[in-house]
Parts: structure tokens; C-alpha cells; sequence
């Protein structure tokens, strides 16, 4: 079983850490920009080449089924794009911090997540209150979404994915558990590896 915490945001940040150097982060923002360009542009066309061949395909066949499902693919990428594009064009320094709610943002994850997931998979919200937190929305619901389908892809065989909320001492937790084998001491020790992943021949942004 995995298990994985998120506290809020705001209490997520340390106060004493240096800041990125100006130039160092702008010259990440524009290879980030011209990245997302590139891909959006192919992504573009590959959505659009799905959509004709699945009008074009009997419905119901299995041919209309993997074309949905790598039309589902290709739309969570586009999401992505969208993500780092926001994130380029972002001022530098400014990562706005404004209330939000912990269980709105895990039940909307969750709920997205449901969507997707086979019959013997569940995805559940428990726990009580409202989880009240000062957080960049984006960024934190990006980072939720990311460990919930890491979550989700070591459950071939199903299983249940908890997200449970806890308040305590003014503070608001959002713990992740799942059913599955858990990580070795090896995947631990590169767990915040930029774009490290554990399946053979995949690529994955990691927990940087």
C-alpha cells in the first residue's frame, strides 16, 4: 500500500528557502513556452485525425473503443500543454496564494479520475470538513491529479484509492492511500528525480 501526504500549500513552502535566480527561471519559462508550442501544434493535429476516423468508425465496434480511449489520451495532454503554457506565462515570483477548499479540490480530481477508471477500481473522498487552505488552485490540483494517476496505474487488477481529509491543530491534511504493492527502497531513493518513472520505455515528469 502507498501512502502519501499533502498539507496545505501555504504550510507546504519554506520561508528560509532561496528563491530561483531571475534568470534561470526565465530562460525555463520560454524553453517551457516553446515546448508547449511544439507539442500543442502536433497534439492539435492528432486530436484532430482521431475525431474524423471516429465518425467514420461503426459505433460500438472495438475499433470506436480504442479510438475513444486514445482520444481521452491525447485530450489529458492537451491538458497538460495547458498547465505548462500557464505556468510560462506566469510572472516570475508570482504564485498567487488564495482560499481554497481541500474536499472541493479532491472531489474534483476524484471525479475526473471516476470517469476514467474501470468498474473495479474505486476512487473515494472521506474524512470531514472542508479542509480550508491558502493554495495556488492549478498547481496543487495539477500535482493531486499527478499522484492519483500514478495511483491508478499501479492498480491494473483494480482496487481503492482513498483520499481522506483531516484538520487538525488549524492545519488541513489530505492524505493519498491505495491498495497497491507500494515502492521499493530503490524507487524511493530517485522518487524526486526529474522525469523518472518505473515502467520500461515510458516518460513521466517525476516528483520534481
Amino acid at each position: 500500500m502507498e501512502s502519501l501526504d499533502l498539507p496545505g500549500a501555504s504550510a507546504s513552502l519554506s520561508p528560509g528557502a532561496a528563491p530561483r535566480p531571475a534568470g534561470a527561471e526565465g530562460s525555463l519559462r520560454r524553453l517551457a513556452a516553446a515546448l508547449a508550442h511544439t507539442v500543442n501544434n502536433a497534439l492539435t493535429g492528432v486530436i484532430g485525425n482521431l475525431e474524423l476516423a471516429r465518425r467514420l468508425t461503426p459505433s460500438g465496434s472495438a475499433a470506436a473503443g480504442h479510438l475513444e480511449a486514445s482520444l481521452t489520451c491525447a485530450r489529458q495532454a492537451a491538458e497538460a500543454v495547458t498547465r505548462i503554457v500557464a505556468f510560462a506565462r506566469r510572472a516570475p515570483g508570482a504564485g498567487e496564494l488564495a482560499p481554497l477548499s481541500l474536499r472541493e479540490l479532491a472531489e474534483q480530481v476524484a471525479g475526473r479520475l471516476r470517469q476514467e477508471s474501470p468498474d473495479d477500481l474505486t476512487v473515494e473522498v472521506v474524512g470531514r470538513g472542508s479542509g480550508w487552505v491558502r493554495a495556488n488552485e492549478p498547481l496543487l490540483g495539477a500535482a493531486l491529479e499527478q499522484v492519483l494517476r500514478n495511483a491508478v496505474e499501479a492498480l491494473p487488477c483494480g482496487g481503492t484509492v482513498s483520499l481522506r481529509l483531516d484538520e487538525e491543530n488549524g492545519r488541513a491534511l489530505l492524505h493519498v492511500d491505495d491498495t497497491g504493492p507500494g515502492m521499493t527502497g530503490s524507487v524511493l531513493a530517485h522518487l524526486f528525480e526529474p522525469f523518472r518513472t518505473t515502467p520500461p520505455g515510458t516518460w513521466a515528469w517525476g516528483w520534481s
